[in-house]
């Protein structure tokens, strides 16, 4: 049984959703899939890298790894840093992507989204904004659910 803790962000919310600056992000993500996906949040001590994020939707299942920033590097051509994707994280999603799974990073810009499969992370930081944009699946102001259920199940 989930039980509910009031959390800064207001209403009551069930423990898995406090703490960390993703956790408004995985809200937004979790009430805009709704039933579309069957999706649950992983805060894991034990295993290292696991990412934040399992889902099943359309007879797939896959792991998404939440991250925000506050902003952009000034520079579309300068190398996006996320200094809070941990190298295991990174090969977490390395290693289950070789093996058919579905790994996915999904950062958040201030009103920017991009949906960066496993093949685009890397273990050293090497993106650009304009390339992350390039490669990966990109909503600006407001997610497209649909759109967003499509790139997940492909």
């Amino acid at each position: 049984m989930v039980v509910p803790q009031r959390t800064d962000a207001g209403p009551y919310s069930p423990v898995s959703d406090v703490g960390g600056p993703e956790a408004a992000f995985w809200r937004y993500l979790r009430n805009g899939m709704g039933k579309r996906w069957n999706a649950q949040r992983h805060e894991d001590s034990i295993g290292v890298g696991i990412p934040d994020v399992s889902y099943g939707l359309r007879n797939v299942n896959g792991w998404i790894e939440l991250k925000q920033l506050p902003a952009w590097q000034k520079r579309r051509t300068t190398i996006v840093k996320i200094r809070h994707f941990t190298p295991q994280q990174r090969a977490w999603s390395m290693n289950r992507g070789r093996t058919g799974g579905r790994c996915f990073l999904f950062l958040k810009v201030q009103q920017e989204y991009v949906l960066l499969p496993w093949t685009e992370v890397k273990i050293d930081d090497h993106q650009t904004r304009s390339k992350m944009i390039a490669t990966g699946s990109y909503w600006r102001g407001r997610i497209d659910f649909d759109e967003l259920a499509d790139a997940l199940a492909e």
